[in-house]
């Protein structure tokens, strides 16, 4: 980062707040800090749609933060967000990364204790313009702020070039340049131009010039500083400007840079997801979208990736927009994914009654951007990681579309338990898949393949099992599990009739296919006409992909390629998949066994 000290500052500051810290910077800039102060407004970004990711990027990687407390600061969204971030790396950066910190107190604010020990722990500067000092003008204000900083501050910067002032503007004449900019980027003069230009007085116009007030302060105005700071005493005036200024706004949304500011308007439907997640889970996003589309749920996702990171918003934040929730899809690749981290910020900035819930596949929190940590780390999840996929499923259901007329009020109440407990914030859930690990039995060797197959072939996939671990290749199917059952997997999945304590059994299955597919390396699925037709063996397919397991299929009966008469989904998952080996004969099976195993072998490398 070129622009070391970052200035960290509300956005929803009241107009004397932001004349402070305009005015702050400004100074500090003056003594050869110009290049070395990074502050969203002069950096030109705060009508851009990725100024929240970017305002986020630069708290993670500067060397010196700069906070104005007030009130405002600690109630904003986004100084919360950067809060967060500078708490994360003052808890987990080497000391030289460690950010120095300095807060110049504007009110009054009570800070948590955490938040405190972290200031206290990097000797954090404290400038305090309360008590004694807060019947101080805001100019006074300033200029003690600036001289208790700026020694520190120099030490810190790294560039140290002097300030160049903008080009004087003639006052003689108005060219009406303000016409041709957003509000946001007008100067002092194109404000009095405006003013001018709806017939306000002379008088006020050199109030509003002797301040200095750009578009930036301009939009921070309201009735009262119009009239205490800026002197229009004419509740007429103030009126005029105030609404006038509304009229300049609305038609800026119809600028074809403004689509951000559009979509922002957009009330999102009832029921409705967009997925988030890395091109690289294509697969894993699409299952979970069929699962969502059967469950009668509304889902969207990216289109196009585009060029920029503009480009890729623009192309996608119109869907985005129009959802009620974002669910973020976090895997390994989504970590660390910029198309990830620029979509949940943006869902984040978009704001109304959106909210973002995390679907947690691998637990990857130590990979995260700190700014991702800040903003998702207290936002709610569901454990993908170490549930069963079907319980997420209902999980994420009833999260989205709640159930709660069950017939039976015991059964009523414990669904909804289980319903509710299943959803807990991403940090916590992270913090408790590192720490709880179980523990694992030595004696126990862990699986390198898992055999999905069909009840018919069992002598088959004994006969696999046993070439496979003679090779040093342990693997697992139900068939192959310690004590073995006389009753197959498929058999007690098929039996529809089942007691009270076949259930719990099948449940008790279901927990180890899941254990154990995510233990192994590669899944081999044993073709037969039958598994092709078979539900569960779908699951098991469902569960792979889930999992990011490579499949391997094998032909124990004849079948086409791909498999003719399964559904539509069995079909699209396996023509993913490479051609199968064919072991449907005796002769094949004895002579393409060892092919079988060469690429085995190569799949788990």
């Amino acid at each position: 980062m070129k622009k070391s000290i970052y200035i960290s500052h509300s956005s929803d500051a009241t107009f004397v707040e932001k004349r402070f810290v305009v005015d702050l910077v400004q100074q500090v800039k003056e003594n050869n800090l110009s290049e070395d102060i990074w502050f969203d407004k002069d950096e030109k970004i705060i009508d851009s749609s990725s100024w929240l990711s970017t305002r986020l990027e630069n708290t993670d990687k500067c060397r010196a933060i700069v906070f104005i407390f007030s009130r405002d600061f600690m109630t904003c969204p986004i100084t919360v967000y950067e809060r967060k971030i500078i708490m994360e790396r003052i808890s987990h950066d080497d000391e030289s990364k460690r950010p120095q910190v300095f807060c110049v107190i504007l009110e009054q604010v009570q800070f948590t204790r955490t938040f405190a020990e972290c200031l206290l722990s990097v000797n954090a500067v404290l400038v305090d313009l309360t008590g004694d000092l807060a019947h101080l003008s805001i100019e006074e204000k300033t200029s003690y702020a600036v001289g208790a900083l700026f020694e520190r501050l120099d030490k810190i910067a790294t560039v140290k070039s002097p300030y160049m002032p903008p080009p004087i503007q003639s006052e003689s004449k108005y060219n009406e340049d303000w016409k041709r900019k957003r509000v946001i980027a007008w100067n002092c003069t194109d404000v009095v131009e405006w003013l001018y230009s709806i017939h306000v007085r002379e008088f006020y116009r050199h109030s509003f010039a002797e301040q200095r007030v750009d578009g930036y302060l301009l939009l921070a105005t309201r009735d009262s500083d119009l009239q205490w700071l800026l002197g229009v005493d004419s509740r007429i005036v103030r009126k005029k400007i105030l609404s006038e200024l509304m009229l300049v706004l609305k038609s800026e949304e119809k600028y074809s840079e403004s689509w951000h500011l559009r979509y922002r308007l957009i009330r999102p439907k009832r029921d409705s997801i967009y997925l988030i997640y890395d091109p690289q889970d294509a697969r894993l996003a699409s299952n979970i979208k069929t699962d969502l589309l059967r469950r009668g749920l509304q889902v969207l996702s990216h289109d196009k990736l585009g060029q920029s990171r503009e480009e890729f918003l623009q192309l996608n934040g119109g869907n985005l927009a129009k959802c009620s929730y974002a669910i973020c899809l976090m895997t390994e690749a989504a970590s660390t994914s910029p198309f990830v981290f620029h979509e949940v910020l943006f869902s984040y900035w978009l704001g109304g009654d959106r909210s973002l819930l995390t679907l947690l596949f691998s637990n990857s929190w130590n990979k995260l951007k700190n700014s991702m940590k800040a903003t998702m780390g207290d936002s709610p999840a569901i454990d993908f990681e170490k549930k069963l996929y079907s319980e997420s499923m209902s999980i994420l259901e009833h999260h989205i579309k709640p159930q709660p007329n069950l017939t039976g009020v015991v059964l009523e109440q414990k669904y909804l338990e289980q319903m509710t407990e299943g959803v807990q914030t991403l940090k916590s859930i992270c913090f408790a898949n590192m720490t709880n690990e179980p523990n694992v039995d030595e004696s126990i060797v862990i699986p390198k393949i898992f055999i999905s197959y069909q009840w018919d072939v069992q002598a088959r996939v004994l006969e696999i099992a046993d070439f496979l671990e003679s090779n040093d290749l342990p693997c697992w199917s139900d068939v192959t599990m310690t004590p073995r059952s006389s009753t197959s997997r498929m058999a007690m999945r098929q039996n529809k009739s089942q007691s009270t304590a076949d259930a719990a059994q099948v449940e008790n299955l279901q927990t180890h296919i899941h254990r154990n597919m995510k233990l192994s390396k590669v899944v081999v699925c044993c073709l037969t006409p039958k598994y092709v037709h078979c539900q569960n063996c779908e699951q098991d397919m469902l569960l792979a992909s889930s999992l990011g397991k490579p499949v391997l299929p094998v032909m124990l009966q004849f079948v086409t390629w791909p498999p003719e008469g399964a559904s539509e989904r069995v079909r699209k998952m396996m023509t993913h998949l490479p051609r199968p080996v064919d072991l449907s004969t005796d002769k094949l099976f004895k002579a393409n066994l060892p092919q079988f195993l060469d690429k085995l072998v190569r799949f788990m490398s």
